[in-house]
């Protein structure tokens, strides 16, 4: 995708490290992204996707941890041959993010399935993390 293409359907995450909580989420919530803290801190420590990932922006979510907060972990799912709204909405339940090739968006429809994905299937990744998921378009 060019540039302007991936600002139309992404948004690239902000740095949100050094910030307190609530101004993260405040911030957050204005690219219309939805958000996960994790932790009892008022500073946000670390958070996934890192700053400048490129994010979708129906479904991408940041994580903030914060102080004293062990980063949670996640099983990263195998989405080899799932139609895209399917594999979109596999990750987004675990937290993670999806960066989409081959095809438009997650709502293409059906007939684009998955091909590949960046991060193998069982491998675990803190929540937040985008996995770039490949889509090709197959006859049923």
């Amino acid at each position: 995708y060019t540039e302007a293409e991936l600002e139309k359907m992404a948004t690239r995450a902000g740095s949100y490290r050094g910030w307190s909580v609530e101004n993260a989420i405040a911030n957050i919530e204005d690219k219309g992204l939805s958000y996960k803290v994790i932790g009892n801190g008022e500073i946000v420590r670390s958070q996934m996707p890192a700053a400048g990932t490129y994010i979708e922006k129906v479904s991408g979510k940041i994580v903030l941890y914060t102080e004293g907060s062990p980063d949670e972990m996640v099983s990263v799912p195998d989405l080899d041959g799932m139609i895209a709204l399917t594999a979109n909405q596999t990750l987004v339940n675990l937290d993670l993010n999806i960066k989409i090739e081959g095809s438009a968006s997650y709502l293409s429809g059906t007939g684009y399935r998955v091909v590949a994905q960046s991060v193998a299937p069982n491998t675990k990744v803190p929540k937040g993390t985008v996995i770039t998921v490949t889509f090709e378009k197959k006859d049923s």
